[in-house]
């Protein structure tokens, strides 16, 4: 038995990236890994915002959204029968997302592309592709559904 790392933001692709990898864990016997990363919001140009209850209130609320997509995650693997356990970071997404996998020795990542293209990933980055390079076991990257 091995594990699958999956990392959900818990927007579409990330739902994607949960729903295949609950069926690849299902159908290899393996052990699931969520993994959720936040990072507290910033202002323009990456810069921290300046006014210091504003940046509480949004750390707090970005730490909530990150665990509520950990829960639903857990619960949405757990309605299938899986065994599944929740990893909650801060920080670089393709960072932490990686360490976890090597961390785990994960025989499998999983996760989602929004499918920006190549001009919007430049502008917006792209985790599934930093992801890609950096990981040191194999990567499915899972499309978001279109509409």
């Amino acid at each position: 038995m091995g594990t699958i790392v999956v990392a959900t933001d818990g927007s579409a692709a990330g739902t994607a990236a949960l729903t295949e990898a609950i069926e690849l864990a299902k159908a290899m016997g393996d052990r699931l890994l969520v993994v959720t990363v936040w990072r507290p919001l910033q202002g323009d140009f990456g810069l921290p915002y300046s006014n210091l209850s504003l940046s509480t209130e949004l750390i707090a609320a970005e730490r909530e959204r990150a665990e509520r997509t950990l829960a639903e995650a857990k619960a949405e693997a757990e309605r299938v029968g899986l065994a599944v356990e929740t990893v909650l970071r801060s920080g670089d997404p393709a960072g932490e997302i990686c360490a976890v996998a090597a961390s785990e020795r994960a025989r499998l990542l999983v996760i989602g592309s929004h499918g920006h293209g190549a001009v919007l990933s430049v502008l917006l980055g792209s985790v599934s592709s930093a992801v890609l390079h950096q990981a040191s076991c194999p990567v499915v990257v899972v499309r978001a559904p279109t509409a």
